[in-house]
């Protein structure tokens, strides 16, 4: 009857330890939350604000923002890449290119794990037309059609 009892609170005990195992393997699978908090619009820049939580042991390759005039995605919008993460935070991009103040923009924040990318919810909002580009130099003075035309300068607009 005592080795009945003495292996009845081993296997008691063994199912306990699988369920805690099991419960840490389940911790460990949960994704990084990532939130697209604000956006700040001025006439020299627009300002981005973001963060992401529950990163664990995890390194995102990469994290950042997209903005376009419809649901911004990783493969076609406008990005602005802020590199690597390894740790919670909250980041901020400041984006000085031209946006089109008559248009409605819509940013999201983003991040990239294991190859996958993650999304925060869209913002909306209107651009109040930041700078306008300013043309330091360009070369060759002289060009044919199918020539390549270096244009120096500030507030370019990524798009082209």
């Amino acid at each position: 009857m005592l080795n009945k009892e003495v292996y009845l609170t081993l296997f008691r005990l063994l199912v306990v330890m699988l369920m805690l195992a099991a419960c840490e393997k389940d911790r460990e699978t949960h994704v990084p939350v990532i939130t697209t908090d604000d956006v700040v619009v001025t006439l020299s820049k627009t300002v981005f604000k973001g963060s992401v939580t529950n990163i664990t042991k995890r390194q995102l390759s990469d994290h950042g923002f997209l903005w376009d005039e419809s649901a911004p995605t990783y493969e076609r919008s406008t990005r602005k890449s802020l590199g690597p993460l390894t740790s919670d935070m909250t980041f901020v991009a400041e984006i000085h290119s031209s946006m089109d103040p008559r248009k409605e923009y819509f940013v999201r924040s983003y991040y990239v794990l294991e190859g996958n990318v993650f999304y925060g919810e869209s913002l909306s909002f209107r651009s109040l037309g930041q700078k306008i580009p300013v043309i330091d130099s360009f070369s060759p003075s002289v060009a044919s059609w199918g020539d390549t035309l270096l244009i120096t300068g500030e507030n370019f607009s990524p798009i082209a």
